[in-house]
């Protein structure tokens, strides 16, 4: 089983990650870490990816992913555990994980990306909206 949990930063990834670590007896994978696997890294990049396709039947494997461009290492049928939080929360887990207080641009920015993850799930959820929408009527004319 390959379970992928994917996040922005300071959402709880790595916590949940540990969790689940100690409960399924599973090997656990942050970011680039499949590096660890080879040299060179698209030799270590198409390893994990064999690793994680042939890893249906033996230990489960822990992914966490809080980049894009890692998506596309989860075998299709992994587990996509989507990890979000509050933007105090995240803000305070930020502010432990640089020592103390949180500059002002960082706070900013991290603000800025909060709008624009919102934004993006108020797109998505219009969309899931409009498709349900369609199939009601789809389905109430026939």
């Amino acid at each position: 089983m390959v379970i992928g949990i994917i996040g922005e930063s300071c959402t709880g990834k790595s916590t949940l990650a540990e969790k689940l670590k100690d409960l399924l007896h599973a090997e656990v994978y942050t970011g680039k870490d499949y590096l660890r696997l080879a040299k060179n890294e698209a030799t270590a990049k198409k390893l994990f990816q064999k690793r994680l396709d042939e890893t249906s039947d033996g230990q489960p494997i822990i992914y966490v992913i809080s980049e894009k461009e890692h998506l596309p290492l989860l075998p299709p049928k992994a587990l996509r555990v989507l990890v979000t939080a509050e933007l105090d929360v995240i803000q305070e887990m930020f502010a432990q994980r640089i020592g103390g207080e949180l500059p002002a641009p960082v706070a900013a920015m991290l603000e800025k990306n909060m709008v624009v993850l919102i934004m993006k799930r108020m797109t998505f959820m219009s969309y899931l909206v409009r498709v349900i929408s369609m199939k009601y009527v789809f389905s109430s004319r026939i």
